[in-house]
């Protein structure tokens, strides 16, 4: 910046990063996202200013969710379907890492010896305790009641053990260890391709018309069959929230990457939370390659959220 004097000569220049502190915060709140990160990447004090900023992005409609791909590499795709546009991120957090739950803009990734809640925009992180074994292993869906940072937060992740077994592991916000409930099945049930939690119950939606629901306060199970809606099946009870299967499919977003017909792709749903109407539930996705395949992604829906935690912030209450 550069002004004249009264007198006609040249006032010193005043670097843009001289600006004043209380300036720099309400110039913050007034981003959205990709604004907020390019301003936090200007200097050290410009990045110091933001760090209470949530920005406008934690009010965009909520169902208009950004997908995020990711490999084995640090560069990782990031898609905004309000603007159609990618912008390329490199986040070394991903680098040989899973997502297994999404939700309110935190994502929760195992690796093969960890496991943690993730922020991809403002790199927050908070671990875990050692989780029971490998999730890989197993195929593991995950789901979470809140943000990680909320004192009533639960986790709760499912697999198979057998064909008649399920295991369920749940870690409460502030616990150290996990509490493992085995589930001897009446049912056959397929893949979990879908998790949710509503009103103190979470449920794991399988690949074809079943429902596990597990209570939390009682440590109780139960089964559901989800049926097509006719006038004989009116009385029966609804569930909670919808569902949503192939929405990777449905919204071509395979071709709006820019992906090959040779590339492998496996999705993370997530939950599209809303006031208005049921919640719904995204379907986690595994779509295979045409032909010879060339390459094996991985990918997770998230709201596009920013969110700064303390240095020293932990899964500890």
């Amino acid at each position: 910046m550069q002004a004249s004097t009264s007198d006609g000569n040249e006032s010193p220049k005043r670097p843009w990063s001289d600006l004043p502190y209380d300036l720099l915060a309400q110039i913050v709140n007034l981003l959205l996202l990709v604004d907020l990160l390019c301003f936090r990447g200007v200097c050290k004090d410009w990045r110091c200013a933001s760090f209470k900023a949530s920005a406008k992005c934690t009010i965009i409609v909520v169902e208009r969710l950004w997908f995020l791909l990711y490999g084995d590499n640090l560069h990782c795709t990031l898609y905004n379907p309000l603007e159609e546009r990618k912008y390329t991120m490199n986040i070394p957090e991903l680098d040989g890492m899973t997502c297994i739950a999404s939700l309110e803009g935190w994502l929760l990734v195992y690796g093969e010896n960890s496991l943690f809640f993730f922020c991809p925009f403002s790199r927050a992180k908070i671990n875990l305790p050692q989780f029971p074994h490998n999730p890989q292993q197993y195929g593991h869906v995950a789901v979470f009641t809140s943000a990680p940072t909320s004192p009533d937060c639960t986790v709760g992740i499912i697999c198979h053990i057998d064909e008649s077994t399920m295991e369920l592991n749940l870690l409460r916000r502030g616990d150290n260890k996990w509490d493992t409930q085995g589930h001897a099945l009446d049912v056959k049930i397929g893949n979990i391709i879908g998790a949710t939690f509503n009103k103190g119950m979470f449920y794991f939606l399988d690949s074809v018309d079943l429902v596990l629901g597990f209570v939390i306060g009682d440590k109780k199970w139960h089964s559901y069959v989800i049926v097509k809606l006719t006038p004989l099946t009116q009385s029966v009870d609804k569930l909670p929230f919808g569902i949503q299967r192939n929405h990777f499919q449905i919204n071509k977003l395979k071709e709006k990457l820019g992906l090959d017909e040779g590339d492998a792709v496996y999705t993370c749903g997530t939950i599209v939370q809303s006031n208005h109407q049921f919640n719904q539930c995204i379907h986690n996705e595994e779509l295979k390659a045409k032909g010879e395949m060339k390459m094996r992604r991985k990918g997770v829906y998230l709201q596009p959220r920013f969110f700064q935690i303390p240095p020293n912030q932990s899964w500890s209450l």
